[in-house]
């Protein structure tokens, strides 16, 4: 049985019936994608109808028609299509429904893909991909070239596709989710940096998100490319797997055909030519994950016509992402910094492993069946002491006491917890707020919980200074 949208050269949506799942912001992109197309566009959703006011009328002036509070029969009554939010998964019992009845099914990433006049980069991994998107996006804007950078990383690939013509390049940060639902997507350029253990309450083991993963260079051709991370057991598997050329890149050793280091420096060897870039000292990213990104990124920027002064400009100039080990203020000496999209324990390990000094570790969420033994024992080598909040706190405390670590405090919110912070920390001492969880036992996202506690860190620095 066909799950999902047979691909076709010229995808014909005037006067298809086409039910979209979700209406958070990638539905709402793609109702009104599907609606400017002809398609007659049904967009449901479990959440009710207060929560969505704002967009109702929205979809009343594209001709829209919706069901919310519940994913219910009309959903399937007459769809000729279903069109899949990451957010909603396969698992789901209309869905499922859908699927038996033979219903042709996609994703957002698959539906723009199809209309997408431009060549693809698609960077995808556990973590670091967003760092990686908009690093590959600096570097060929450096070059000179029009770049339209979309996906998980903010905003769908299918809301700015009036923007983009066949002279772009377009950038994307590609989910194991939106993954999921592809059935013909092809990049140019595929980039993936890491694979570790994540979003186990939605993929039901380890080996499903890895090969999730993997399908990024499922469609891709022998003129295509793929960017791999030749230290990563998880990744070697796909090296075996992909039908075009791979370029793999270390931290660890030299590579005849890569990226890699060399002492101070990082190099890129293609074709028998090799080309050495700066001193590492002159990147403004640093830390052993960043470099990981720099060396994938450089790769697959260097394949699309790069040059060498082009990446070292835009590394000198780059500034990382809101919310990823994010500096936020020094008070009293006390740096405190911001990781409020460390999601993951590896992103957590990762987030220690960038500081020299003494931390104080603020983490805690929603934990998505992730296993926190490994960093239980990270955060008592680098850590001084651990705070903790959310749902998860139990599970991070009997992993930290496991591991070694005495000094661990509950705390009610993110006021008790940077006030509680700054009173426990000595001049030079870093405060980190990295979660290795999720953010949705007490906030809507990543970036709402990263606000919030960079509001009570310039609280705290206020009241220092009126003190």
């Amino acid at each position: 049985m066909q799950i999902f949208q047979e691909p076709e050269k010229n995808l014909v949506l005037n006067g298809r019936r086409v039910t979209v799942f979700g209406l958070g912001k990638t539905g709402l992109a793609c109702a009104r994608f599907l609606s400017n197309q002809g398609a007659r566009v049904l967009v449901t959703d479990r959440r009710s109808p207060s929560e969505h006011a704002p967009n109702l009328p929205l979809l009343a002036q594209w001709g829209c028609q919706w069901e919310l509070g519940e994913h219910g029969e009309r959903a399937l009554s007459g769809a000729e299509l279903l069109l899949l939010s990451p957010g909603v998964s396969l698992d789901n019992d209309i869905v499922k429904e859908g699927i038996g009845r033979g219903i042709p099914l996609m994703g957002e990433i698959e539906l723009a893909y199809r209309f997408c006049p431009a060549p693809i980069v698609a960077v995808t991994g556990t973590n670091g991909k967003g760092t990686t998107t908009r690093l590959i996006a600096a570097i060929l804007r450096e070059k000179g070239l029009p770049v339209h950078v979309a996906g998980n990383i903010g905003t769908p690939l299918v809301e700015g596709l009036h923007l983009i013509g066949p002279d772009s390049l377009v950038v994307l940060e590609v989910s194991s989710f939106q993954l999921e639902t592809i059935s013909s997507f092809r990049p140019r350029v595929a980039v993936l940096l890491n694979i570790s253990e994540d979003h186990l309450d939605r993929h039901p083991d380890f080996e499903t998100y890895r090969k999730m993963k993997e399908r990024l260079f499922e469609y891709q051709e022998p003129s295509d490319c793929a960017v791999l991370n030749a230290d990563d057991p998880a990744v070697a598997p796909v090296f075996s797997k992909v039908r075009c050329p791979c370029l793999p890149f270390s931290q660890k050793k030299s590579l005849e055909e890569g990226a890699f280091f060399e002492g101070e420096t990082w190099a890129t060897s293609l074709r028998g030519e090799k080309v050495t870039y700066g001193a590492r000292a002159r990147a403004s990213l640093s830390g052993r994950h960043n470099w990981e990104n720099i060396l994938a990124a450089t790769l697959a920027s260097v394949v699309l016509g790069a040059r060498p002064d082009d990446v070292q400009r835009a590394l000198e100039n780059f500034n990382l992402e809101h919310h990823r080990i994010e500096y936020v203020a020094t008070i009293r000496g006390v740096t405190f910094y911001d990781d409020s999209k460390g999601t993951n324990p590896s992103a957590t390990q990762a987030a220690l492993e960038s500081f020299s000094s003494p931390v104080i570790l603020i983490a805690g969420g929603k934990n998505k069946k992730l296993d926190f033994t490994h960093l239980g024992s990270v955060i008592a080598s680098r850590a001084k002491c651990l705070l903790l909040l959310g749902e998860s706190a139990d599970e991070l405390e009997h992993a930290a006491r496991k591991g070694g670590m005495r000094a661990i405090e509950r705390v009610a919110d993110f006021r008790e917890a940077v006030k509680r912070a700054g009173e426990m920390a000595s001049p030079a001492d870093v405060v980190l707020f990295s979660p290795a969880c999720a953010s949705f036992d007490m906030f809507r996202n990543a970036e709402e919980r990263g606000e919030v506690f960079q509001a009570e860190v310039r609280r705290l620095a206020s009241e220092i200074q009126i003190s």
